[in-house]
C-alpha cells in the first residue's frame, strides 16, 4: 500500500501496488464489475464508501486474489 504518512495530505481512496500484477489486477477487477482506478505508477485506487454492501467489499477482497 502507498499513501502519504500526513495525515492532511491523505485521501479516502486506499492505493494498492502490487508489482507487476497491479494493471492486470486492475483490468481483473474491472471485468468483474468492481470499479477501480488505475494509474501508472501509483497503482490501484480503491474508494470503498458508506453506501457499499460488506458482501461487495467481500468481493473485492477475494478478487484481489490471484
Amino acid at each position: 500500500m502507498r499513501t502519504p504518512l500526513d495525515a492532511d495530505v491523505r485521501g479516502g481512496a486506499v492505493p494498492l501496488f502490487l508489482g507487476d500484477e497491479t494493471e492486470q489486477t486492475s483490468r481483473r477487477l474491472i471485468a468483474a464489475g468492481i470499479v477501480v482506478d488505475f494509474r501508472p505508477g501509483a497503482g490501484i485506487r480503491i474508494g470503498a464508501h458508506f453506501f457499499n454492501t460488506l458482501e461487495e467489499c467481500e468481493l473485492l477482497l477475494t478478487r484481489l486474489r490471484p
